[in-house]
């Protein structure tokens, strides 16, 4: 099929002819298209050799095509076909390899085409039943913690973002024992396991903003000195989510964002880039929960290091996942050899964030001086630097971003928080951009899903105003 005409078949003829027709077809300014033009057409399309490697169609490849030089491969005919006649069957059939439109084998094709439109109507209902099902998740949650008979629980919206822009980030959620029972949270999530672990439910006993201060904690008993109320957040703004149906792109199948700590908030850093993307999002943090509870802070970076290294394996494609930890080694945190089509987007937190936070992670802290802590995170932050650069050599797509503090120390929580999610927003956009810059997504597709954005979530709404502010949605696609 792909040899130089030695022998002329004529069969190729309306072929070579539809080529030079549509190279000549003038554009919108007038212009015809070429051969630079056609092959635009195949952009985001992508077509399969006999022996299963992918072909990026390029004006040379479309000049060779109508000359006869080369010629598709016949797993490749339809998705031409469909490209230049809008129907995949045209084309082979003009070159007399399959039977004539009239014949019984035409049947299949449409019941064919039915069940593809009823599967892509079913993917669309269970997308709108997840969107239901997690706004409804607070609703569900009250009312199986009434049903228990042994807790209440208050409801706190809580309302942040960039500048001007307030999403529904996450329900603040304060637990109370009604039977004069200690309020323990082995307890507490023993009595609501399945919920707490199909929700993005999180254990926050610090988190803002609260119904009163945060209680000390007893060490002996697991429950808190004063009030007995067990604080906990019920998160929107990293929960995970599907991919958009329409991003499919050739070079780029999955992201993962990760730091050495979630104060860099790779979470939700992550959370943002798969929506700019429209792919789906994953955390090992959620998945972490979800299979092993919220308990044993000890084994806790053992099972998101696990999970991150079984993403990496298993290449979930559309994906953007966030992970923070320690560990290192052995796939730990990068890949351990770079494999096609993955971006890793390190957060990498200052030594003023890491001293202004003391030892991060609990396991540490129990261990460790603040100084010793630090230096510890110090001598890591050289590793993987060392990791980095040898991956990049051997062709791993790693973008390195450096996480400072924000804002003085006099500020209050509340206005932190906004200048947390300006500087959240403003590493998932620098992520995006260096992805976009390094050709590994079409812009025509990008940029209708970002555009798509202002349709979805209140969340999703808020980072399309943030990105249109900075004048990257373009005026021929705003609303």
């Amino acid at each position: 099929m792909g040899e130089r005409r030695g022998t002329i078949d004529r069969r190729w003829v309306p072929f070579e002819n539809a080529l030079t027709e549509l190279s000549a077809t003038p554009d919108a300014n007038g212009t015809p298209l070429g051969d630079v033009g056609v092959a635009a057409k195949f952009d985001n399309r992508i077509l399969l050799t006999d022996d299963g490697r992918e072909v990026i169609v390029t004006n040379t490849l479309v000049g060779n095509w109508k000359s006869g030089n080369k010629r598709p491969s016949f797993r490749q005919l339809p998705v031409i076909s469909e490209i230049l006649f809008d129907n995949g069957w045209h084309l082979p059939s003009l070159l007399g390899l399959i039977p004539d439109y009239q014949e019984d084998w035409i049947h299949d094709a449409v019941d064919t085409a039915r069940r593809i439109d009823e599967l892509k109507a079913t993917e669309e209902q269970l997308q709108r039943a997840v969107s239901s099902a997690a706004r409804n998740a607070i609703g569900q949650l009250v009312a199986a913690t009434c049903a228990t008979g042994k807790w209440a629980v208050a409801v706190y919206p809580s309302y942040e973002g960039p500048g001007q822009d307030r999403m529904h980030v996450a329900d603040r959620l304060d637990f109370r024992r009604i039977d004069r029972r200690h309020a323990l949270q082995v307890d507490l999530e023993s009595d609501l396991r399945d919920l707490f672990s199909g929700l993005n439910v999180l254990d926050s006993p610090g988190a803002w903003p609260r119904w009163s201060q945060r209680p000390p904690r007893d060490p002996d008993s697991g429950h808190r000195k004063t009030d007995g109320v067990l604080r906990y957040s019920l998160v929107h703004s990293s929960a995970p989510f599907p991919p958009v149906p329409s991003s499919h792109y050739h070079l780029l199948r999955s992201v993962s964002v990760v730091s050495l700590s979630q104060e860099c908030w790779p979470m939700d850093t992550g959370a943002a880039l798969a929506r700019m993307l429209g792919f789906g999002f994953a955390s090992t943090r959620a998945l972490s929960k979800r299979f092993f509870g919220l308990r044993d802070p000890d084994m806790a970076e053992q099972h998101r290091t696990h999970l991150h290294r079984d993403l990496h394996h298993h290449r979930w494609h559309r994906y953007a996942w966030g992970h923070f930890g320690t560990e290192i080694a052995n796939e730990g945190f990068f890949p351990a050899e770079p494999y096609a089509g993955h971006v890793t987007v390190w957060l990498r937190p200052s030594t003023a964030l890491l001293e202004k936070k003391g030892a991060i992670e609990p396991a540490i802290q129990r261990r460790r001086t603040t100084a010793e802590s630090v230096a510890h995170y110090v001598a890591l932050d050289r590793r993987l630097a060392k990791q980095m650069r040898a991956l990049q050599e051997q062709g791993a797509e790693i973008i390195d971003i450096p996480v400072d503090v924000v804002g003085p120390k006099s500020l209050t929580r509340p206005p932190r928080r906004t200048l947390q999610w300006e500087r959240t927003f403003t590493n998932a956009l620098q992520a995006y951009t260096s992805i976009v810059d390094r050709g590994l997504v079409p812009e025509r597709n990008r940029l209708a899903i970002l555009d798509a954005l202002d349709s979805q979530s209140d969340i999703d709404r808020a980072l399309y105003r943030w990105l249109r502010d900075r004048g990257l949605v373009p005026a021929t696609l705003r609303n």
